[in-house]
């Protein structure tokens, strides 16, 4: 039995789900990925799918076992025994090797399916095995000729059609890939909660920057995570209050009840997930009240009891009603095809609802409701039952409009009422766990002062701090929470009372409040502070002057945010107007909520006050697949900005993901040298993201356990090698040589062994490994082991320490860049929806409180934000929520445009619903090649790539622009990895080393050595490579006369001097000898030969292993033998204990 069923749940992303859709709709499909992609796992999904979905449909599989192609033949006759007069004949046929059989095959095919109304696929895994079968050649052949609902679907591993195949099947054919079936992090992430397995998005992040989401891989590190839980800190208190069931049976209880419903609801039974949604809920500031005084589990269920009682009668009386009318219309013999409307008639409203699914009607359901004409043909059966069935119709409408609020009200309540009982007993485990641990939540800290405060009347702690200050300044006001204001409040009122001078600086914007979702609350900075203070005490003032922007710059946002917030503004007014004519929400709440957007907005013009010699410029522009963000970076570079100038603005991660992936494509690719940038990007600067610090730990992983199959996977991923290939000899004789050393020697030996210190992109994050490495072992005495567990719980989430340089282009979020200003912004993706989250992974939450139907009992509560929270007992949350989140988006894309000083990029989607960017182009308005806003004039193009609106002079950078020092950067070519002559000895290293000769550090004597041997084909050669160790700084000058002297030495030896004295005709130093069959390959550290002699050298700088060694070399031997170089003579060189010994073969 499968120790980890979870593991094994299937998972297909969304993405995936909608192409194998498309499989119905083609003739002919291919899946082409390598092993591990899951090919096999997403046709079983798809045949799931296609089952439930048309129950006849035929499906004949056939599994290719080998290159045979009577076995293949056989195999295909076999799937077809359900129809064995069709398989009986073509066992007969034989494999269709010519024009004739093949015209045969198509005319079988075609006489047995021809009859056959629903769909057939013939689906052929493993096709790649078939290299002496033309299988591209009878497929394309059939596909043009069997019937319609006839489909092929082929899985492979290699491309299986020609290009000129692929053009004749054209729109027949469907191709998914290997793209097509890798997962992104944020699918790694939905996989995870498919497996219950607890994950955030960041770690979801560094196993694709590991995976690249490669499924096979990812299936190794869930089984990993089974055994090892290094995802537990996130859902600690989750996981310790389900534990808590076996000892609390009320509790226990509680949950089984939880579960069921689940179970009963046809939703995962695994309630971790709908406790964790909510659970962040405990730290916010809004919610601390209703937590505060939390009603029971029994309370909390009785209540829901009640209103899902109350909704289960009133929807069973709907159906009850609708079931009447479908006895009627079967009474007479009739459907509902017999109604007007045929296929789509209304009547259809009758079936649906009888059967359990209870839908809102239409406008022709409506129509029909109100009056008996025109249900049917004059004279038709249908229209004569009219009479009968329309007083039901109505009925049921009245049910359906008198009920929808308290269904839609209950519907919610059932979704988290049990997550919500909860989360008392969840906070009082997270209050345990601070309380073990000697912590304190941050998000504590404000209520811990505000209920100091509260219990004296003059707080003596901001009379000291009083007392020491006389001037406050707050900035950033408007991300002020209302709990923070009430605790700055005596402060601030305690500095005006003791001076008559301006005392209290608040600054802030309320068009740049981004963090109402952190507890942020513009509205106090809009008056509320004024208020508090005194009205009379305070004075306001607005600056207008905007001394960051070029005047195009300013005069753009100026005229497009005010046509945006009308235009939105008028739009929300028109919603409320409606919600409260419909009775959705108190008329009194919607004139509160009415033009709150304007009134954010109100006076948001600003005056320009740069002065330049170019206005600035401010391009906006739509795409269909792509925004040309590499295209206009270049064409920013050309005209004079460089890199360091440029900043890209992405709402979200997956965006900034995006736009990245785009740009290292493009420098990879890139051999211009004008166009040679860097990207930086906050993810980016994690250094455990990064795919070489992976490598790194897996590596200290193997030399504890080389046995390790998923730090075997990394590793060998790293190296573009198969995950699963063993490890070599030669592997396993490093990993066991590194064992013992100290993390910082073992670092340095796998970055030398594997040549990373020549790769100038991992530069960076080698030295912050480092870095982290030394600071780690410079505090204790430290081994491999505890280094590794460090780096798991700490060290790989920390950031990189990295200084800008002129070559960067910075991504970065919206939220991050607040306070910014560049030259030149572009903003990628200006798609953002101005409308509150309703779906995706993160659910977004709104505490409101019920009203009618008895449900207002259960007071504050958590609810799901979507659309049938509009038609429920808490409609009034909904609409606020939906006009706060638009002042929210409109504030974000504010912030975007203002980033910019003198160049500023928009790109929009070209069909992107509606979105602020869809706001920003309805806003612009056109007259021929004229784009318009109001009096300030642009140019507008429209071609087949979409619209371009331009305002301004595209010119290059203005003089005296630049705010940063014009410093230059020194960027590493590689890492170092030498000794430096003066050494940091670390707790981890030896205190006391024996008397005698000092050796080299990185305490590599080894490893330097057989560098310098494996670069020489004689002695000047040796001599030559520690001259090049010296200069590029491996070698102090110290270190290097000593390696020549040990080198010297090792040199005495006769044989050894015969080896390097440079009489062969042909020398191969660390050439692999590939063994057949196997894949695999043997690397000795020299061969010589002269004429018939061949010489084999392998040097042992280590303990020596006499039986281990000489089973190595006689391997050598034996394969230099089978190429045809015998007898060979085989030499083990043991150099540190300067001996030499000869294998016999």
């Amino acid at each position: 039995m499968d120790q980890h069923p979870s593991v094994n749940n299937l998972y297909l992303s969304e993405r995936l789900q909608k192409t194998l859709a498309g499989v119905g709709s083609h003739t002919v499909t291919t899946v082409i990925a390598p092993m591990g992609y899951g090919k096999s796992t997403a046709l079983k999904w798809w045949q799931q799918q296609l089952a439930a979905r048309i129950p006849h449909a035929k499906i004949f599989r056939q599994l290719v076992a080998a290159d045979s192609r009577q076995d293949f033949w056989d195999g295909f006759c076999r799937t077809l025994r359900p129809r064995p007069v069709l398989a009986g004949q073509l066992q007969a046929l034989g494999f269709p090797a010519d024009p004739h059989t093949m015209r045969l095959l198509h005319e079988l095919l075609q006489d047995a399916l021809a009859g056959h109304p629903d769909p057939v696929f013939f689906i052929l895994d493993d096709v790649h095995l078939l290299q002496s079968v033309d299988l591209p050649g009878i497929v394309s052949f059939l596909a043009e000729r069997l019937p319609a609902q006839v489909h092929i679907v082929l899985l492979s591993r290699n491309q299986i059609f020609s290009a000129a195949a692929q053009l004749r099947l054209g729109s027949g054919l469907l191709t998914i890939g290997a793209a097509d079936l890798r997962l992104r992090p944020e699918e790694i992430c939905r996989y995870a909660a498919c497996c219950r397995l607890p994950m955030t998005l960041s770690q979801a992040q560094a196993l694709f920057a590991v995976s690249e989401g490669w499924r096979a891989m990812l299936y190794l590190m869930f089984r990993a995570y089974c055994q090892t839980g290094v995802w537990q800190p996130d859902s600690r208190s989750a996981d310790t209050l389900i534990e808590q069931i076996t000892v609390d049976r009320d509790l226990q209880r509680w949950l089984t009840e939880f579960v069921q419903e689940r179970i009963d609801e046809g939703r995962k039974w695994d309630i971790r997930d709908g406790i964790l949604s909510l659970g962040g809920e405990l730290f916010k500031e809004k919610n601390k009240d209703a937590l505060s005084v939390p009603r029971s589990r029994e309370e909390l269920g009785r209540i829901v009891s009640r209103a899902a009682a109350q909704a289960e009668a009133t929807k069973k009386q709907l159906q009850q009603t609708a079931a009447r009318a479908v006895a009627i219309i079967s009474r007479a013999g009739l459907t509902a095809a017999d109604f007007s409307g045929k296929s789509r008639s209304f009547a259809n409203y009758f079936f649906t609802v009888a059967a359990g699914e209870l839908k809102p009607y239409g406008a022709t359901v409506a129509k029909m409701a109100a009056a008996p004409e025109g249900w049917g043909a004059k004279g038709s059966p249908a229209q004569a039952l009219a009479p009968e069935l329309q007083p039901l119709l109505r009925e049921m409408c009245d049910i359906y409009d008198a009920n929808r609020k308290s269904w839609n009200t209950c519907d919610l309540l059932k979704e988290n009422y049990r997550s919500f009982a909860l989360l008392s007993d969840l906070y009082k485990r997270v209050q345990q766990l601070c309380d073990e641990q000697n912590m304190m939540l941050l998000s504590e800290t404000k209520y811990v002062l505000s209920e100091f405060i509260g219990h004296n009347d003059a707080p003596f702690i901001y009379e000291k701090v009083g007392n020491r200050f006389e001037r406050f300044m707050i900035d950033e006001f408007q991300d002020t929470s209302l709990k923070e204001w009430e605790n700055f409040l005596p402060l601030l009122q305690n500095a005006m009372a003791q001076s008559e001078e301006t005392s209290v600086l608040i600054v802030g914007d309320i068009k740049q409040s981004i963090y109402r979702w952190r507890g942020g609350d513009w509205k106090i900075l809009h008056g509320e502070a004024q208020q508090a203070l005194g009205a009379g005490d305070t004075q306001v003032e607005v600056l207008r002057e905007n001394w960051r922007s070029l005047p195009a710059v300013v005069a753009f946002n100026n005229r497009i945010i005010e046509r945006i917030v009308a235009a939105d503004n008028r739009a929300l007014n028109e919603t409320l107007a409606k919600a409260s004519e419909e009775g959705s929400v108190d008329p009194a709440e919607a004139a509160a909520l009415r033009d709150t957007l304007a009134d954010a907005y109100r006076g948001h013009a600003q005056l320009p006050r740069r002065k330049a010699e170019h206005p600035g410029y401010v391009s906006v522009e739509t795409f269909a697949e792509r925004p040309p963000v590499v295209e206009r970076i270049c064409a920013l570079i050309d005209k004079g900005f460089r890199p360091c100038d440029i900043m890209i603005l992405v709402r979200g991660a997956t965006d900034g993901a995006k736009v990245a992936a785009e740009l290292l494509d493009f420098k990879r690719r890139n051999k211009d040298p004008r166009y040679r940038f860097d990207v930086m990007t906050q993810e980016a600067l994690i250094v455990g993201n990064a795919p070489v610090s992976s490598f790194i730990a897996a590596a200290l992983r193997l030399a504890l356990n080389p046995d390790d199959s998923l730090s075997r996977a990394v590793y060998n991923h790293y190296l573009g090698r198969p995950f699963d290939r063993p490890l070599d000899d030669s592997e396993r004789d490093f990993f066991r040589s590194v064992r013992l050393l100290s993390p910082e020697e073992a670092f340095e030996r796998i970055v030398m062994r594997h040549a990373l210190q020549g790769d100038r992109r991992q530069t960076a994050y080698l030295q912050a490994i480092h870095e982290q490495i030394i600071s780690f072992c410079a505090t204790k005495i430290a081994d491999i082991a505890l280094f590794l567990r460090w780096w798991e719980e700490t060290g790989k989430n920390r950031s990189l320490s990295v200084e800008e340089s002129a070559t960067t282009v910075e991504i970065t979020t919206i939220h991050k860049a607040k306070g910014l200003e560049k030259r030149a912004v572009l903003i990628p993706y200006c798609s953002w929806s101005p409308d509150p989250k309703s779906s995706g992974t993160v659910q977004n939450i709104v505490w409101a409180e019920a009203r009618g139907d008895g449900a207002e009992a259960i007071g504050r509560f958590p609810v799901r934000y979507k659309k049938a929270m509009a038609e429920s007992g808490f409609s009034s949350e909904y609409y606020r929520e939906l006009v706060y989140a638009h002042v929210d988006n409109v504030n974000l894309l504010y912030v975007a445009l203002t980033r910019a000083a003198e160049s500023l990029h928009v790109f929009i989607p070209q069909k992107g619903g509606r979105t602020v960017g869809g706001l920003l182009l309805q806003s612009i308005a056109t007259d021929g090649d004229k784009a318009l806003l109001g009096d300030f004039e642009g140019r507008c193009t429209i071609d087949e790539a979409g619209e371009h609106f331009a305002f301004g002079e595209f010119a290059g950078p203005v003089a005296g622009g630049s705010k940063r020092s014009e410093a230059e950067h020194v960027i590493l070519e590689e890492y170092p990895t030498a000794q430096a002559d003066l050494r940091l000895r670390l707790p981890s290293q030896r205190y006391f080393e024996d008397g005698g000769e000092v050796e080299l550090s990185p305490r590599n004597l080894g490893i330097l050595m057989h560098r310098a041997f494996e670069q020489a084909d004689d002695e000047a050669g040796i001599h030559e490579a520690v001259r090049g160790m010296q200069a590029d700084g491996t070698l102090s000058e110290a270190d290097a006369a000593t390696l020549r002297q040990m080198i010297a030495r090792a040199l005495e030896h006769p044989e050894v001097r015969e080896w390097f004295g440079g009489g062969w005709e042909r020398v191969r130093n660390e050439n692999e000898i590939i063994i057949p069959g196997r894949g695999s390959t043997r690397r000795p550290d020299r061969v010589m030969i002269d004429g018939r002699r061949v010489v084999v050298v392998d040097y042992k700088f280590g303990l020596r292993d006499a039986e281990r060694h000489r089973r190595q070399m006689r391997e050598y031997l034996r394969l230099l033998g089978e190429m045809g170089y015998a007898p060979a003579e085989g030499y083990l060189w043991y150099v540190k204990l300067g001996k030499i010994e000869k294998v016999e073969p």
